[in-house]
Protein backbone atom coordinates (compact mmCIF):
# COMPACT_ATOMS: atom_id res chain seq x y z
CA UNK A 1 0.00 0.00 0.00
CA UNK A 2 1.34 3.49 -0.78
CA UNK A 3 1.58 6.05 1.39
CA UNK A 4 0.85 9.80 0.28
CA UNK A 5 2.19 12.85 1.72
CA UNK A 6 0.15 16.22 2.19
CA UNK A 7 1.95 17.48 -0.69
CA UNK A 8 1.16 15.03 -3.32
CA UNK A 9 -2.81 14.52 -1.56
CA UNK A 10 -3.16 18.58 -2.26
CA UNK A 11 -1.34 18.06 -5.94
CA UNK A 12 -4.02 15.14 -6.90
CA UNK A 13 -7.07 16.88 -4.76
CA UNK A 14 -5.99 19.96 -7.16
CA UNK A 15 -6.01 17.91 -10.29
CA UNK A 16 -9.17 16.40 -9.28
CA UNK A 17 -11.17 19.84 -8.81
CA UNK A 18 -9.85 21.30 -11.95
CA UNK A 19 -10.78 18.36 -13.91
CA UNK A 20 -13.97 18.84 -12.34
CA UNK A 21 -14.47 22.65 -13.23
CA UNK A 22 -13.36 21.44 -16.85
CA UNK A 23 -15.84 19.52 -17.12
CA UNK A 24 -18.66 22.00 -15.89
CA UNK A 25 -16.91 24.64 -17.71
CA UNK A 26 -14.97 24.07 -20.62
CA UNK A 27 -11.70 26.04 -20.58
CA UNK A 28 -12.22 28.48 -23.67
CA UNK A 29 -9.79 30.28 -26.11
CA UNK A 30 -9.62 34.22 -24.49
CA UNK A 31 -9.87 35.66 -28.05
CA UNK A 32 -11.95 33.79 -30.27
CA UNK A 33 -13.99 31.52 -27.19
CA UNK A 34 -13.36 28.04 -28.65
CA UNK A 35 -13.13 25.16 -26.42
CA UNK A 36 -9.77 24.32 -25.49
CA UNK A 37 -8.66 20.93 -26.18
CA UNK A 38 -6.58 19.35 -23.02
CA UNK A 39 -3.27 19.41 -24.95
CA UNK A 40 -2.78 22.73 -26.14
CA UNK A 41 0.38 24.70 -26.24
CA UNK A 42 -0.79 27.96 -24.19
CA UNK A 43 -3.39 27.04 -21.56
CA UNK A 44 -5.70 30.14 -22.72
CA UNK A 45 -5.39 30.82 -26.39
CA UNK A 46 -6.45 27.67 -29.10
CA UNK A 47 -3.67 27.07 -31.62
CA UNK A 48 -5.20 28.77 -34.17
CA UNK A 49 -4.79 32.40 -32.23
CA UNK A 50 -1.65 31.12 -30.67
CA UNK A 51 -0.47 31.12 -35.05
CA UNK A 52 -1.58 34.32 -34.92
CA UNK A 53 0.52 35.89 -32.85
CA UNK A 54 4.01 37.15 -33.89
CA UNK A 55 6.38 37.00 -31.72
CA UNK A 56 9.17 39.88 -31.52
CA UNK A 57 12.22 38.73 -33.12
CA UNK A 58 16.07 40.01 -32.83
CA UNK A 59 17.65 42.08 -33.97
CA UNK A 60 16.03 44.35 -31.17
CA UNK A 61 16.53 47.86 -30.21
CA UNK A 62 18.56 47.30 -26.65
CA UNK A 63 16.48 50.98 -25.31
CA UNK A 64 13.26 50.63 -26.72
CA UNK A 65 12.37 47.01 -27.54
CA UNK A 66 11.39 47.80 -31.06
CA UNK A 67 12.27 45.23 -33.91
CA UNK A 68 14.62 46.70 -36.28
CA UNK A 69 14.94 45.61 -39.95
CA UNK A 70 18.28 43.75 -40.28
CA UNK A 71 19.50 46.72 -42.56
CA UNK A 72 19.10 49.13 -39.64
CA UNK A 73 22.41 47.77 -37.67
CA UNK A 74 23.19 45.11 -35.78
CA UNK A 75 22.54 44.31 -31.81
CA UNK A 76 24.13 47.19 -30.39
CA UNK A 77 22.93 50.16 -32.16
CA UNK A 78 19.59 52.13 -31.78
CA UNK A 79 16.67 52.51 -33.63
CA UNK A 80 16.22 56.01 -34.87
CA UNK A 81 13.74 57.07 -32.68
CA UNK A 82 16.09 56.51 -29.63
CA UNK A 83 18.62 58.23 -31.57
CA UNK A 84 17.05 60.71 -32.68
CA UNK A 85 14.69 61.32 -29.43
CA UNK A 86 16.29 58.98 -26.72
CA UNK A 87 13.96 57.99 -23.99
CA UNK A 88 14.07 58.62 -19.83
CA UNK A 89 14.41 54.80 -19.92
CA UNK A 90 17.40 52.49 -20.07
CA UNK A 91 16.00 49.16 -21.35
CA UNK A 92 12.54 48.01 -22.08
CA UNK A 93 11.02 44.66 -24.10
CA UNK A 94 7.67 44.16 -25.98
CA UNK A 95 7.05 40.52 -26.45
CA UNK A 96 4.82 40.65 -29.59
CA UNK A 97 3.73 42.76 -32.44
CA UNK A 98 0.64 45.27 -31.52
CA UNK A 99 -1.93 42.98 -33.97
CA UNK A 100 -4.96 42.39 -33.72
CA UNK A 101 -5.38 39.27 -31.35
CA UNK A 102 -2.56 41.33 -29.16
CA UNK A 103 -4.39 44.55 -29.60
CA UNK A 104 -7.81 42.58 -28.64
CA UNK A 105 -5.78 41.26 -25.07
CA UNK A 106 -4.41 44.70 -23.85
CA UNK A 107 -7.72 46.19 -24.49
CA UNK A 108 -9.97 43.95 -22.76
CA UNK A 109 -7.30 44.04 -19.94
CA UNK A 110 -6.65 48.25 -20.12
CA UNK A 111 -10.42 48.95 -20.89
CA UNK A 112 -12.71 46.21 -19.82
CA UNK A 113 -10.72 45.27 -16.45
CA UNK A 114 -10.55 42.23 -18.01
CA UNK A 115 -7.90 40.70 -15.19
CA UNK A 116 -8.33 37.09 -16.88
CA UNK A 117 -6.06 38.41 -20.24
CA UNK A 118 -3.37 39.15 -17.70
CA UNK A 119 -2.91 35.60 -17.36
CA UNK A 120 -2.64 35.24 -20.82
CA UNK A 121 -0.31 38.12 -21.94
CA UNK A 122 1.99 36.70 -18.66
CA UNK A 123 1.81 33.18 -20.37
CA UNK A 124 2.96 34.95 -23.85
CA UNK A 125 5.66 37.13 -21.87
CA UNK A 126 6.59 33.48 -20.03
CA UNK A 127 7.02 31.65 -23.62
CA UNK A 128 8.31 34.67 -25.43
CA UNK A 129 12.01 35.12 -26.35
CA UNK A 130 12.49 38.59 -23.91
CA UNK A 131 11.44 36.24 -20.68
CA UNK A 132 15.88 35.91 -20.76
CA UNK A 133 16.07 39.71 -21.08
CA UNK A 134 13.38 40.80 -18.37
CA UNK A 135 14.83 38.17 -15.50
CA UNK A 136 18.10 39.76 -15.38
CA UNK A 137 16.94 43.20 -14.10
CA UNK A 138 17.34 44.32 -10.32
CA UNK A 139 13.94 45.34 -10.02
CA UNK A 140 10.30 44.91 -11.93
CA UNK A 141 8.54 48.07 -11.28
CA UNK A 142 4.89 48.58 -12.39
CA UNK A 143 4.00 51.89 -13.33
CA UNK A 144 1.79 53.45 -11.43
CA UNK A 145 -1.26 55.02 -12.03
CA UNK A 146 -3.64 58.73 -10.59
CA UNK A 147 -6.03 57.75 -8.27
CA UNK A 148 -8.63 59.16 -10.60
CA UNK A 149 -7.31 56.29 -13.08
CA UNK A 150 -6.84 53.87 -10.72
CA UNK A 151 -10.63 54.36 -9.83
CA UNK A 152 -11.61 54.20 -13.58
CA UNK A 153 -10.33 51.36 -14.59
CA UNK A 154 -10.96 49.91 -10.89
CA UNK A 155 -7.25 47.77 -11.01
CA UNK A 156 -3.95 48.50 -12.37
CA UNK A 157 -2.82 46.17 -14.73
CA UNK A 158 0.95 46.81 -14.67
CA UNK A 159 0.82 45.73 -11.29
CA UNK A 160 -1.58 42.45 -12.09
CA UNK A 161 1.34 41.63 -14.43
CA UNK A 162 4.46 42.40 -12.66
CA UNK A 163 2.50 39.95 -9.77
CA UNK A 164 2.08 36.95 -12.14
CA UNK A 165 5.06 37.34 -13.89
CA UNK A 166 7.31 37.64 -11.08
CA UNK A 167 5.64 36.61 -7.69
CA UNK A 168 7.25 37.34 -4.63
Amino acid sequence: MKIYHNAELAGYAKKVVQSALDLLFPPVCHICSRHLQPATEMSCLCPSCVAEVRFLASPLCPRCGKGMDQAAGSADRHCHECLTRPPAFDSARSVVYYQPHAKELLHRLKYKSDSSAAMVIAELIGKGPCRQSVSGGDYIIPVPLFVSRLKMRGLNQSLILAKIIFPT
